[in-house]
């Protein structure tokens, strides 16, 4: 299942209406890695807001060299390797220090469309598009918007992002992308996805380990020294 049906169908669902008049306004186009504040609703502040730590050139280090060989990865994932770059490049750009950091934005890509930029769910009515499987009409964006790679994950990842600081929780965002903030809130939850989520993970560790492994030529040269 792609991104939640968020059509708004009753005034009571405040999260997903200023979450989307906020994207709509351009009020969530501040830096990626400056600290974020709570979207104003009708309810009692009580939901915890979450400020992003104070980035270090260590903290950093992951996300930069989170693929340190993009072909080797692309190959990996069996995605062409221009595309791939592309991909993470965008990733990189619109990434959190704490969340959604870039291989959280890649695993989320993995799942939803598994690196396809021209995905469309089969939704008949406002089908999800794009690598991250975002909804046009729910979210009031151009749908050829979201056929853009950049665009995609720009919006993908400020998503994540509110959910994040709406929930105070990685895990929770994550199902919160899915099933969609209000429903989850209500009790629905989706462990298959959030799974796959997981799978996604350990498959981008996965292909980071192998790129920081000899080949076997190399590893007969070191021995035979």
């Amino acid at each position: 299942m792609k991104l939640h049906d968020l059509i708004i169908e009753d005034p009571h669902r405040l999260d997903e209406i200023n979450i989307k008049q906020a994207i709509a306004a351009g009020a969530l186009g501040a830096a990626t890695m400056m600290p974020s504040t709570s979207l104003n609703t009708n309810q009692p502040e009580t939901q915890r807001t979450v400020q992003p730590a104070v980035s270090t050139q260590k903290e950093k280090q992951p996300q930069q060299d989170i693929f340190k060989s993009l072909n080797a990865a692309a190959s990996k994932y069996s995605v062409d390797p221009q595309l791939f770059s592309r991909i993470v490049s965008a990733a990189r750009k619109h990434a959190h220090p704490d969340f959604p950091r870039v291989d959280d934005i890649i695993a989320i890509i993995g799942v939803e469309s598994s690196f396809q930029p021209n995905a469309v769910s089969g939704l008949k009515k406002d089908p999800a598009r794009g690598l991250m499987q975002i909804r046009p009409g729910v979210w009031k964006i151009p749908p050829h918007e979201l056929m853009d790679i950049e665009k995609n994950i720009k919006y993908g990842s400020k998503i994540l992002r509110k959910y994040y600081e709406r929930l105070g929780d990685k895990e929770a965002a994550i199902q919160a992308y899915n099933v969609g903030i209000t429903a989850f809130r209500r009790g629905k939850t989706n462990e298959r996805y959030l799974q796959k989520y997981k799978i996604e993970k350990r498959n981008i560790a996965r292909a980071q380990q192998v790129e920081q492994q000899p080949t076997d030529k190399t590893s007969n040269i070191l021995a035979a020294r």
